[in-house]
């Protein structure tokens, strides 16, 4: 059908996004399903992690978490941002539209490869910035994207309209 195959060219362009990026840095580790190992050198392949027992200790411990966005999502923040910032972790991410849902603009963010070069090139980031833009992003999410404060957005809106 349609939808099918509108559905693997997704899949096929998010897939080649990222392999993209992926391929002009040979330090990234990367995790995930099974399929990234025919894709990324073995060594760099490390396998999946549960969504449930492992990845907030992954998010947590990792000295930076690289976010490439699947290609459909060209404005919208993905969950990851939420989870590693949430965990305590640091991350870097493609442009978003929507990144300034996050308020400042604490997310560092890339629209190419060159921009994330010269990001890369000032690593390693001072563990004392990383720990205030961490804690500035934790407590947002805490005071503003919690599934309370969106039930809360949603209703005002709905009583709103009434």
């Amino acid at each position: 059908s349609l939808r099918e195959f509108e559905f693997l060219c997704e899949i096929r362009m998010s897939r080649d996004y990222r392999v993209e990026f992926l391929r002009n840095l040979p330090e990234v580790l990367v995790f995930g399903d099974i399929g990234w190992r025919s894709i990324i050198n073995e060594k760099r392949y490390m396998g999946p992690v549960d969504y449930y027992s492992g990845l907030t200790e992954l998010y947590s411990n990792s000295r930076t978490i690289l976010n490439l966005t699947l290609v459909k999502n060209r404005f919208d923040v993905n969950q990851r941002l939420f989870d590693v910032f949430g965990a305590g972790g640091y991350l870097i991410s493609d442009k978003r539209k929507n990144l300034d849902i996050f308020g400042e603009k604490l997310i560092q963010s890339f629209s190419n490869f060159e921009e994330l070069e010269v990001i890369l090139g000032r690593e390693p980031v001072e563990e004392s910035f990383k720990r205030e833009i961490t804690g500035k992003l934790r407590q947002e999410i805490y005071e503003k994207h919690r599934l309370i404060n969106r039930a809360e957005f949603i209703l005002n809106k709905l009583k709103g309209s009434i």
